[in-house]
């Protein structure tokens, strides 16, 4: 009997660490809409999420001009006219703009009011409140070089993403117009 019973334990016991190995059951799947993950993955999120956000990159300058129109009158006194600036400020607060450079600027104004500028190495820079859009028109003059059979003047090209241009000629001998808006495109007429 004690061998029967030895041998019915031992059996059992076999039988016992058959059972033990096979695969236990799967962890309870999530309901839809959840995820399971391990703990060193949780541990991994959490220590990402408690970093800093990364600073969105900023813009290079604190302003951009998107369009330029120059309108001039020329005489036999000179060259008079305007150059309107349409961009956007992007900072908060107060942003210097460089407009223009090489020019003769007589008045400065945005929607009636005026404008204050600041002169830098020969460039004209408009001190203007942002985030927002401006329009800023530019009163100029410039001398007109005359010479024997000829006269010219010399304008520099606004720094914006598109510039218009119109002259109009006045004078003793010539009467016309020149559009810039087509290339070689020019009327003249008396």
């Amino acid at each position: 009997m004690k061998r029967t019973t030895l041998t019915f334990l031992v059996g059992s016991l076999f039988l016992m660490s058959i059972c033990w190995a096979e695969d236990r059951p799967n962890l309870p799947q999530p309901d839809p809409g959840n995820v399971t993950l391990t703990l060193d993955e949780y541990n991994r999120l959490v220590a990402l999420a408690a970093k800093p956000p990364k600073k969105p990159d900023v813009a290079p300058l604190p302003y951009s001009i998107k369009h330029a129109a120059v309108k001039l009158h020329v005489d036999e006194a000179g060259v008079m006219g305007s150059v309107e600036f349409d961009g956007e400020v992007f900072h908060k607060g107060i942003s210097k703009v460089a407009l223009a450079s090489g020019l003769t600027i007589l008045d400065a104004h945005q929607n009636g009011k005026g404008v204050p500028l600041v002169l830098e190495s020969d460039t004209h820079a408009a001190l203007l409140p942002g985030p927002g859009d401006f329009s800023v028109s530019l009163d100029t003059g410039m001398p007109l070089r005359i010479e024997p059979g000829r006269a010219s003047f010399s304008l520099p090209v606004p720094s914006a993403g598109s510039a218009d241009s119109g002259r109009a000629y006045l004078g003793k001998h010539l009467a016309g117009r020149d559009h810039q808006q087509e290339i070689g495109k020019r009327t003249y007429g008396n």
